[in-house]
């Protein structure tokens, strides 16, 4: 992963600035762990900006990220694995494996730290 990146995602996670929410990039109030990583593209990006729908997209993608922004983040995936589990795994938790249960962005942010 970009190190420069990660340390703006890790720092945008654990900043209290985004609400979390399971399930979708962006909906409402509420960003998954792969939507804050999404609005820090768009930051440094404003040619590129959410599509105001609910739930929100970006560049086309509701819950995954968009191919551009794993490119940019350095990332080999529209849903790393960060640790045991993939992302979406850890911000929603995973009704089919217990011992992945959800995370919440400080917890996320630290598997960022030392696995990516």
């Amino acid at each position: 992963m970009n190190p420069e990146v990660k340390k703006l995602w890790v720092a945008a996670l654990r900043s209290g600035e985004y609400k979390q929410g399971p399930g979708y990039l962006h909906w409402k109030d509420d960003y998954c762990c792969l939507g804050v990583l999404c609005d820090l593209h768009r930051k440094a990006n404003p040619e590129n900006d959410w599509n105001h729908l609910e739930p929100d997209s970006y560049l086309g993608e509701l819950s995954i990220l968009p191919r551009t922004v794993a490119e940019w983040a350095g990332l080999d995936s529209a849903n790393p694995k960060i640790g045991s589990a993939f992302a979406t795994e850890h911000n929603d938790g995973d009704g089919t494996r217990p011992s992945i249960p959800q995370k919440d962005f400080n917890q996320i942010a630290d598997l960022i730290e030392r696995n990516l």
